[in-house]
C-alpha cells in the first residue's frame, strides 16, 4: 500500500477522534451544499470543422464545520461528460477531506485533495477567469492526476500575509510503471519498477499576499479563489484587493522513467529518474472605481521535470488577464511549453469575453484562439462556449 495512504488512514482517525471523545458539536455549525454545472461547446476549425458538445463539469459538493475545530468537504460528479462523443458517465469522488484546526497557524487535512502546487491548479473551478483549465501545462508523475491522497499541513504567519502548505501524498505506487516491457525480446522485464522504496510524493508551497490574505481554516480557505464577485444593488462588484506571489516544489523519488530511443523511434532502454517540478506564480484581483471595475491577472512559470534527458523536461509559461467593467469582461490567455522532444511542445492562445450573471459565480464565457501540439508550425483554430452555473 502506498506510503501516504498508510498514514492518511490513521490521520483520518486522529482528526475525527476528538468528536468521538466527547468534543461537542457546534450548534451554530455551518453546512453548505453547492452545485457546479459547466456545459461547454467546442469547435475545431479543421478540415472538416467539428462541433463537440459536452458537460465540462457537473459537481455536487457538501462542506461544513460540525464542530468548532473540525471541517470537511466532499465533492463528487462527472467531468468531460460527452466530450469526443463519449457519453459514458465517470461519476466519482473529486475531492474529499477532513480538517482539524489547531489555530490560525496550523490546520491538518487528510484525504483526497489537490496538491498545493501552482496557483492555476489550486484555484476553485468556479472562480477562474477563462474556460480553459490550462491542462496542456499540467504534468504529473506516472499514474497520478490532478488530485492525490495524503496529508497536508497549512497555515498563515506574519499577520496572515504568508501562507504555507506542505503535503505528503501517495504519488506513484511501488512497482507501477513499465516493468513489464520487454525491450530486447528475451521474455524478461527490462525496466526496473518505479518507486521501489515507496517514498511519498512531497509538495510544498509558500505564498505571500500583500493585501487580502489567502487561505485560512475550513473549506473557504482550502482552495483560493481568483475572482470573488458579489451583487450589490443590482451591480456586480468586487471589494477584494488581492496580489499574491507564490513558489512551490513537487517531488517524488524514482517516480519517472527516462526512455532512450533508437533512430527508428523505438524504445531500447529506460531508467528511473526523480520527479521534481518547480513553479512560481502571481495572482491579481484589483478592484477600481468602488469595485465596479476590476483587473484580473494570473502569471505562472514552471519547470517539469529536472532531468534534461526526459522528453517532457523544460520550462512552461502561462499568462492570462482580464478587465471587468460591470458584468462584462474581455480576457486573453497564452501558454507555452518548450520540451527537448518536439513531440511534447505545446502552445496556445485565446481571446474571449465573459458575462458575469447575478447568481453567485455564474457566467457565460466565449473564447476563440489557436493551439499547437508538437514542433510543427501549423496552428489549429478553435472556439469555446461555456455556461457556468454555481449555486
Amino acid at each position: 500500500m502506498r506510503s501516504a495512504q498508510r498514514f492518511a488512514g490513521p490521520a483520518l482517525v486522529l482528526l475525527t477522534a476528538p468528536a468521538a471523545w466527547g468534543v461537542p458539536l457546534d450548534p451554530d455549525g455551518r453546512f453548505e451544499a453547492t452545485l457546479l454545472l459547466q456545459p461547454r461547446l467546442e469547435m475545431a476549425f479543421g478540415d472538416p470543422p467539428s462541433l463537440d458538445p459536452s458537460l465540462q463539469r457537473a459537481w455536487l459538493g457538501f462542506s461544513g464545520h460540525p464542530a468548532a475545530r473540525l471541517s470537511f468537504a466532499f465533492v463528487a460528479g462527472v467531468e468531460d461528460f460527452g466530450r469526443g462523443g463519449d457519453w459514458s458517465a465517470d461519476l466519482k469522488l473529486r475531492e474529499g477531506w477532513l480538517e482539524w484546526n489547531f489555530g490560525e497557524r496550523l490546520q491538518v487535512d487528510a484525504g483526497l485533495m489537490v496538491p498545493p502546487w501552482a496557483a492555476h491548479t489550486l484555484l476553485q473551478e468556479q472562480s477562474r477567469l477563462s474556460p480553459d483549465d490550462h491542462a496542456g501545462l499540467l504534468s504529473f508523475p506516472n499514474g497520478t492526476a490532478g488530485r492525490d491522497v495524503g496529508l497536508q499541513a497549512r497555515g498563515r504567519l506574519f499577520n496572515h500575509h504568508l501562507e504555507y502548505r506542505v503535503a505528503g501524498l501517495g504519488g506513484v505506487g511501488t512497482g507501477q510503471g513499465l516493468q513489464e516491457t520487454d525491450y530486447d525480446g528475451d521474455g524478461t522485464p527490462d525496466a526496473d519498477p518505479l518507486s521501489p522504496d515507496d517514498l511519498p510524493r512531497v509538495t510544498a508551497r509558500l505564498a505571500w499576499s500583500f493585501f487580502t490574505p489567502q487561505g485560512g481554516p475550513g473549506p473557504e480557505g482550502f482552495r483560493p479563489r481568483h475572482i470573488a464577485l458579489e451583487l450589490r444593488d443590482g451591480v456586480v462588484q468586487s471589494q477584494r484587493k488581492l496580489v499574491t506571489v507564490g513558489v512551490a516544489i513537487d517531488h517524488q523519488q524514482d517516480a519517472l522513467y527516462v526512455e532512450h530511443r533508437d533512430y527508428t523511434g523505438d524504445v531500447v532502454s529506460a531508467r528511473r529518474a526523480d520527479y521534481t517540478a518547480l513553479t512560481g506564480d502571481l495572482l491579481v484581483e484589483m478592484p477600481m472605481r468602488d469595485g465596479r471595475r476590476s483587473l484580473h491577472a494570473l502569471v505562472a512559470g514552471s519547470w517539469f521535470p529536472f532531468d534534461e534527458q526526459h522528453p517532457q523536461a523544460g520550462p512552461s509559461i502561462l499568462g492570462e488577464g482580464g478587465w471587468r467593467f460591470g458584468r462584462w469582461e474581455p480576457f486573453g490567455s497564452y501558454e507555452l511549453h518548450d520540451a527537448p522532444d518536439d513531440a511534447w511542445d505545446w502552445m496556445s492562445w485565446h481571446l474571449g469575453l465573459a458575462l458575469w450573471l447575478p447568481e453567485r459565480a455564474s457566467a457565460l464565457k466565449i473564447a476563440g484562439g489557436a493551439w499547437r501540439v508538437g514542433g510543427g508550425r501549423d496552428l489549429d483554430g478553435c472556439a469555446q462556449l461555456q455556461a457556468q452555473f454555481a449555486f
